[in-house]
């Protein structure tokens, strides 16, 4: 492998490929170094290459129930300063019928994917000035949210657990930290970013200030 500089620097890393390198230990199995070899219809070696294992016998076993799923570009060792390659993803099953129960199973829980009913429903949404796994909660999903809470809670209770509280913010550089940021203080801030964003809807009648009186 003298020409394949790659292998050839993930062969070098053996040892210590868990801290060395992203995916490294994936190839050349940290301190364990195996190969295999792809033999033609004569028996002769056409190429070998890195791979943890294990390894089938016979490339035959899944022939007929492999799937190429998809690729994505990827910069060696997980460097972007290093050459951007390509990456593929596969899967590959005993048989057709167990191949084919895989990918239903996948495309049924697509159907189901939170992210794709949060947003078709209307229940929640991922602002980019927030960040991609933080959910503002719309008034709809704020109502899912809520009843799921409650019954959390009930439940907590009924197993005999207490709640306690503690406040959102504890010092005041958390809270200028976040407003600077994020352009809004941190207790508030998934709220006023779907207010900020949100749909327009028809104005609600006004109605009379409430008012309380006390007998003292």
């Amino acid at each position: 492998m003298a020409d394949e500089p790659y292998k050839m620097e993930l062969i070098s890393l053996k040892g210590g490929a868990e801290e060395a390198a992203e995916g490294a230990s994936v190839e050349v199995g940290g301190a364990e170094l195996t190969m295999y070899d792809n033999k033609g219809r004569t028996g002769d070696v056409i190429w070998s290459d890195l791979c943890r294992g294990p390894h089938l016998p016979n490339t035959k076993l899944i022939s007929n129930a492999f799937k190429i799923m998809r690729s994505a570009a990827a910069y060696w060792r997980g460097n972007e300063n290093n050459k951007q390659l390509q990456r593929i993803y596969g899967t590959a099953w005993p048989t057709k019928p167990e191949l084919t129960a895989y990918l239903d199973r996948l495309a049924e829980a697509e159907k189901r994917d939170h992210r794709k009913l949060g947003v078709e429903l209307d229940l929640f949404s991922f602002p980019d000035q927030l960040g991609s796994g933080l959910p503002v909660f719309h008034p709809k999903g704020g109502t899912v949210r809520r009843l799921m809470e409650d019954y959390s809670r009930q439940r907590h209770e009924q197993a005999g657990y207490e709640f306690v509280n503690s406040p959102h913010i504890t010092k005041s550089n958390l809270f200028e930290t976040s407003a600077t940021s994020t352009g809004m203080p941190m207790a508030c801030s998934r709220p006023c970013t779907w207010m900020r964003s949100a749909t327009p809807r028809p104005a609600r009648s006004a109605r009379p200030a409430r008012t309380t009186t006390s007998s003292r």
